[in-house]
C-alpha cells in the first residue's frame, strides 16, 4: 500500500514527465528487513531538469521519513550510457526490480560481459586493498576485525553474485 501511494504521489507531482517508477534492491528481491533496510526506488523521467526535481522534492521529503532512500532519478539516455559506466549496478537493477508505474526501463538494457568483468575485477581489487589497510590498522583488535568482516560481507556477496552471473549461474542468491 505504501508503494502504491508513493507511486501515485510521484505521478501526481511529475505528470507526463514520469516514464517509470521502479522498486529495486532488497524490497524488490524479498530480502527487505523492517527497521534496517531502505526502500530503493528509481525514477526514470522524460528529462531531468530543475523543474522536475523541484516538483519531486516535497514528495521525496515526505517519504524519506518513512524509510525510503533518496531515489535514483535519471532519464532513459542516462540509463543506456550507464550500462558502460556502472555495469554491476545496472545489472542488479535489471535483474532485481519491480515496476510501480509506467513502463519497464530495464527490459531492453544490455550489459556487456567484458565491461561487467572489468568493473568486477576493479571493485574486488579495491576492496582487497582496503581490507589489507584496515587489517594493518586494527590487527591488535579482534573486535574491530570482527566488525570489519561483518560489514564487508554484503559487499563481497554482491561481487560474488556478479561473478556467478558471469559464470552462467543465475539462481537467486540471498544475503543469508
Amino acid at each position: 500500500a505504501d508503494l502504491e501511494r508513493f507511486a501515485h504521489e510521484v505521478q501526481a507531482a511529475l505528470g507526463a514527465r514520469l516514464a517509470s517508477a521502479v522498486l529495486y534492491g532488497s524490497a524488490a528481491s524479498g530480502e527487505w528487513i523492517a527497521g534496517t533496510s531502505d526502500v530503493n526506488v528509481a525514477l526514470v523521467l522524460t528529462a531531468v531538469d530543475a523543474a522536475a526535481l523541484d516538483a519531486l522534492a516535497p514528495v521525496v521529503a515526505r517519504w524519506r521519513k518513512r524509510g525510503f532512500a533518496l531515489p535514483l532519478v535519471v532519464d532513459a539516455d542516462y540509463l543506456r550510457r550507464a550500462c558502460a559506466a556502472f555495469p554491476m549496478e545496472i545489472e542488479d537493477l535489471r535483474r532485481r526490480h519491480r515496476v510501480l508505474a509506467g513502463s519497464d526501463p530495464f527490459a531492453e538494457l544490455k550489459v556487456d560481459a567484458a565491461t561487467l568483468r572489468r568493473e568486477l575485477e576493479q571493485e574486488a581489487a579495491g576492496k582487497l586493498l582496503r581490507l589489507r589497510a584496515f587489517y594493518l590498522e586494527h590487527a591488535g583488535s579482534p573486535a574491530a576485525l570482527e566488525v570489519l568482516l561483518r560489514e564487508s560481507a554484503k559487499t563481497f556477496l554482491v561481487l560474488l553474485r556478479h561473478l556467478l552471473h558471469l559464470r552462467g549461474i543465475d539462481e537467486p542468491h540471498g544475503y543469508e
